[in-house]
């Protein structure tokens, strides 16, 4: 699918790309759809949550293992099933 941003101008987006977020997010609930992109002059430490569904609206992610190593964030049964996953090892953590 091809998303206008205000950022990046027009990008191309893989269907299996897009993150979902059922209940949006807090503070944003119109905004279900993201994609993660790549910003290459980070050095790879820094990623774009750009929302399909706002094109004015995006999050600088991080992997919070940059700033300390051993970063290892408790969650639930209840929360790793709504994200599909058996441990937190089977996703990706971002901040």
């Amino acid at each position: 699918m091809n998303v206008e941003t205000t950022r990046f101008g027009p990008i191309e987006v893989a269907e299996e790309k897009v993150i979902t977020f059922n209940d949006g997010l807090y503070g944003f609930g119109s905004c279900r759809r993201f994609v993660v992109l790549d910003l290459p002059k980070s050095g790879g430490h820094l990623r774009w949550m750009q929302s399909l569904d706002d094109p004015d609206l995006g999050f600088v992610l991080i992997d919070p293992a940059v700033f300390r190593a051993d970063y290892s964030p408790d969650a639930d049964e209840d929360s790793l099933r709504a994200l599909g996953l058996g441990s937190v090892s089977e996703g990706v953590v971002m901040a």
